[in-house]
């Protein structure tokens, strides 16, 4: 039986879209690595708005989305 859709998928998958904007042009392999993490998690939280995780699973994922956003953030502000 499929869950039912998230509705907070766009809200982080924004967030995730920003992480590569901000990262565009930075030829480091820092951010190479960062932008292919973003990238699976907009993956990630499309797949949510057809079919919700359980709640550990989702909390991981928006875990690790905090964490890369902070990776960046800090990358950048090293520059």
């Amino acid at each position: 039986m499929t869950k039912a859709a998230s509705v907070t998928p766009p809200l982080f998958e924004n967030s995730a879209k920003e992480v590569l904007k901000r990262l565009e042009g930075d030829s480091s392999q820092e951010a190479e690595d960062m932008r292919v993490e973003a990238r699976e998690l907009i993956s990630i939280f499309r797949g949510w708005m057809i079919d919700r995780p359980a709640d550990p699973i989702k909390h991981d994922v928006v875990n690790r989305l905090f964490s890369l956003y902070r990776r960046a953030m800090n990358h950048l502000l090293k520059k």
